[in-house]
């Protein structure tokens, strides 16, 4: 004959801390149920803080990582630019390209060209290269766009930058750096 045994209910034995040995932190005594579940709640919060810190470090990495390749990619956009704009108009227009980042993987690219060249048909094979390379570049998590204006005597470049184009590509011997 088989004989089973009631199940009883938790006693406050089935609330006491568990071993030292196998947790670390503090130990406090705990006194009721309410004490035990305020510690299981603590030490809860204190994981998920020390958690969240450390998948902050890693994300943070990550957009770092992004961060530097999109802006390698825009630099290489931009030399690619800057020889077709040499081929077609026989000078080198570098001090005229000015890049803004909308997003860490989204760019606007400012070829600011004379007013001789804009208004020349070789403008017009300008933006066919233009299509073709951003063809090539707008891949994953990488895109650029572009927009050529004509400088003139009238042309506010400090409202260019206002509008986020902040970066002023220099050529590849140089830096890009924040305009002041």
């Amino acid at each position: 004959m088989t004989t089973i045994a009631a199940k009883k209910g938790p006693s406050s034995d089935d609330f006491a801390m568990p071993s030292a040995s196998a947790w670390t932190g503090t130990t406090k005594e705990v006194h009721s149920q309410q004490d035990f579940f305020n510690q299981v709640l603590d030490s809860y919060l204190k994981g998920k803080e020390e958690g969240y810190k450390q998948a902050m470090s890693e994300l943070g990495d990550g957009v770092k990582s992004r961060i530097n390749r999109n802006f390698s990619t825009a630099t290489t956009v931009s030399l690619k630019i800057e020889k077709e704009i040499k081929k077609l108009f026989g000078k080198s227009s570098a001090a005229n390209l000015l890049l803004r980042a909308d997003t860490i993987s989204r760019f606007c690219l400012a070829i600011l060209l004379t007013e001789d060249e804009f208004y020349s048909e070789k403008k017009y094979q300008l933006r066919e290269k233009l299509l073709k390379i951003k063809q090539e570049a707008n891949k994953g998590d990488f895109s650029i766009d572009f927009t050529i204006l004509p400088t003139h005597e009238g042309l506010n470049t400090q409202k260019l930058s206002l509008d986020g184009y902040t970066l002023q590509y220099v050529g590849k011997t140089q830096q890009n750096r924040p305009s002041a």
